[in-house]
């Protein structure tokens, strides 16, 4: 059991609201969660307020976490250099920049109030990716960054999250994961820990 089916007191299969958040459609969702968002914006013109934007209410997608993850992920990984490796006969197109991106990317909505106002906000600049999403955090900033101790939001999100390999359940640390590989590869301010009021990741 992943979390996503429950059932009533009738016996009736029904979604839950992790699953609902995580498979159903931006419509649904909103009914329940009304304060609901998720926004990507790509900035990488100053020109213009956004050279892309992927954001739940266009009606073009389905709205829903797992299609917002992928979606987000295959955009902000275009500019990740692949240094030439091989592993067995194969090429490896994975690199550390790869794997800590995975990992914050899915830490944000992992530990996100879907309860509270503004929602997630992810914009991408030239040399920087700001990511904020709506909720205190539960184990305090200093334990956050040091790692070690763990208390997700949405534990429903973490185990499936976890069962396709793109989160850890051991607590690294904000540190660890954002900047483990990405000084090496230039990529030194491309994660930014973007506090608004008590809330934010």
């Amino acid at each position: 059991m992943i979390g996503t089916i429950g059932k009533d007191k009738h016996g009736t299969f029904h979604p839950t609201g992790a699953g609902l958040l995580m498979f159903g459609n931006e419509y649904r969702i909103v009914r329940h969660y009304h304060e609901y968002s998720l926004d990507y914006r790509e900035m990488l013109d100053p020109t213009i307020r956004w050279t892309d934007r992927l954001y739940t209410s266009s009606g073009e997608w389905t709205g829903n976490l797992f299609d917002f993850y992928f979606r987000v992920y295959n955009k902000i990984i275009l500019n990740v250099k692949v240094p030439f490796k091989m592993n067995g006969g194969e090429r490896v197109d994975d690199t550390p920049v790869h794997r800590a991106l995975r990992e914050v990317l899915a830490n944000c909505l992992v530990n996100s109030d879907f309860y509270v106002p503004r929602g997630i906000v992810i914009k991408q600049k030239n040399d920087i990716l700001i990511i904020e999403n709506p909720g205190t955090i539960r184990v305090g900033k200093y334990q956050m960054k040091v790692g070690g101790e763990s208390d997700p939001r949405n534990k429903a999100f973490m185990k499936m999250f976890n069962l396709i390999g793109l989160v850890s359940v051991q607590a690294v640390g904000f540190r660890s994961y954002s900047l483990y590989g990405i000084r090496r590869d230039g990529w030194s301010r491309l994660l930014k820990n973007h506090i608004i009021r008590d809330a934010r990741f």
